[in-house]
């Protein structure tokens, strides 16, 4: 299709997939107009009103990144286990290792179970390791200084972070946007998970100072169980989808006869 061959285009896809004359004449559409909007240079009036709705769930996405509290466990959880029995490194240690095996049954079921279904359980996963730690905070006197519940409350915030919301923006990032916007999504991606961590980070101790270190973790459960509502309501999945696929999810609208367009429609419209 890039050189001007769609009857080999049209040969090469019947061979490889032993489509029917529709389906095959829907895929080379669909070919077709990927290939036109990656030659669209695109601008941010492209990423503002025709990928608007991909870049509000990014841009929450993103800031949920880090407003579930990732950034300040890797600066502080040292500083909350060490009043407890066990050293400030071996907790670092113990808590590094989580994270990597975070990254194991994340590997194995992010293309089973789907993006949008592992998300929502990082997310209330989350959220109630956080109020577990909230509640060990609060009652800190009557656990005593006994540091296995905190540290297994504080990995289990480390590894339902690790299992969702830590890698897969990136994924979906990839799978929302087309090339032409996909720099300029990725920069507002960026610029979003900067001011959240630096916003996170700089009120972590005011807080603690003025409310109590637990008020911190209340904050970040409330906004894990918010991020998984937003997740419940509005994230597509986008599991075994071709990216026109994903695209008609993002722009699908009703017709005036009061029915859902199709891809094919969504392709003839383009």
């Amino acid at each position: 299709m890039l050189d001007d061959r769609p009857d080999d285009a049209a040969t090469c896809l019947w061979s490889l997939r032993s489509y029917t004359d529709d389906d095959l004449q829907t895929e080379l559409l669909s070919v077709k107009d990927s290939i036109s909007n990656d030659r669209h240079k695109g601008s941010i009036s492209d990423l503002l009103n025709r990928d608007r709705r991909p870049l509000v769930i990014v841009i929450v996405l993103a800031v949920l990144q880090m407003a579930c509290g990732a950034g300040v466990l890797e600066a502080y959880a040292a500083s909350i286990m060490s009043n407890t029995q066990i050293s400030s490194n071996a907790s670092a240690v113990y808590l590094g290792l989580v994270v990597l095996l975070a990254a194991v049954p994340f590997a194995l079921v992010v293309d089973r179970s789907g993006r949008r279904p592992l998300m929502i359980v990082s997310c209330f996963g989350t959220a109630a390791c956080h109020a577990t730690v909230a509640i060990i905070l609060w009652y800190r006197d009557v656990v005593g200084r006994s540091w296995l519940p905190l540290f297994l409350s504080i990995a289990g915030a480390q590894f339902f972070i690790n299992i969702g919301l830590m890698p897969l923006l990136s994924v979906v990032q990839c799978e929302y946007f087309p090339s032409d916007t996909r720099a300029l999504a990725d920069t507002a991606v960026v610029m979003a998970v900067t001011i959240t961590s630096t916003f996170m980070i700089t009120t972590y101790q005011p807080v603690a100072d003025a409310l109590g270190t637990s008020a911190n973790f209340v904050i970040y459960s409330i906004a894990c169980l918010a991020g998984g509502l937003f997740c419940c309501l509005f994230m597509p999945e986008t599991k075994r989808k071709s990216f026109a696929e994903i695209q008609v999810d993002f722009h699908k609208t009703k017709r005036p006869d009061g029915k859902i367009q199709k891809l094919s429609d969504y392709q003839e419209i383009a």
